[in-house]
């Protein structure tokens, strides 16, 4: 079992990890010390507490300098549907923003991305319903300017695009939820087909 070692739990299977972390700097201690705060978010069947087996997403935190681990957390307070494919980023305060791709809470057939800060009230990220929304990916910003603010990519077959292939979206947030941007595209080539998407802001 992949979390035997981080989860307390039962889980039918347990998924794609995905981990963010940040480097703590102690300046009360004399030298300075730092540790690592690691956060780890997957996809799976928990036993306990996912009805009709559906796939949840969860989350755990670890501190590299102690035995201080948070309790697991269920990170999407929607459950219809089926929960996967989650990715992670970090605030420069620790703050970690999980984003995911559900099926069937947008409708029956198609998938919705959604995303969730501090493990609070998931909230929808994609504006087009039709368009089969998959494999989120998030960055978010630690520069001065703009500092925490984050954009969520995805891929997904839009009107802005062609509606057929897979075309590559984007949304912006502030650090609490707030947007900044609707949602476009982010490939400005109409045709082949774009998939993955893969995020960074420069430092």
């Amino acid at each position: 079992n992949l979390y035997s070692n981080i989860s307390p739990y039962n889980y039918n299977y347990a998924i794609n990890p995905k981990i963010a972390g940040r480097t703590i700097t102690n300046q009360t201690n004399n030298p300075p010390t730092t540790h690592e705060e690691i956060y780890v978010t997957w996809e799976g069947y928990r036993n306990e507490d996912i009805i009709g087996n559906k796939k949840g997403i969860f989350s755990r935190k670890f501190e590299t300098n102690s035995n201080n681990f948070s309790n697991e957390t269920k990170v999407n307070t929607i459950t219809d549907g089926y929960q996967s494919n989650p990715s992670i980023g970090l605030s420069t305060t620790g703050t970690p923003i999980i984003t995911w791709q559900n099926n069937g809470a947008v409708n029956s057939s198609n998938n919705g991305i959604f995303a969730s800060i501090n493990n609070g009230a998931s909230f929808k990220v994609n504006t087009t319903n039709d368009n089969d929304a998959s494999f989120p990916a998030i960055a978010v910003n630690h520069q001065t300017t703009n500092q925490n603010e984050f954009v969520i990519g995805w891929q997904g077959k839009v009107s802005y695009y062609n509606e057929e292939d897979y075309g590559l979206a984007r949304r912006r947030y502030g650090i609490t939820g707030n947007s900044i941007d609707p949602e476009y595209a982010t490939n400005y080539g109409t045709s082949g087909i774009q998939t993955r998407p893969s995020l960074d802001i420069g430092s």
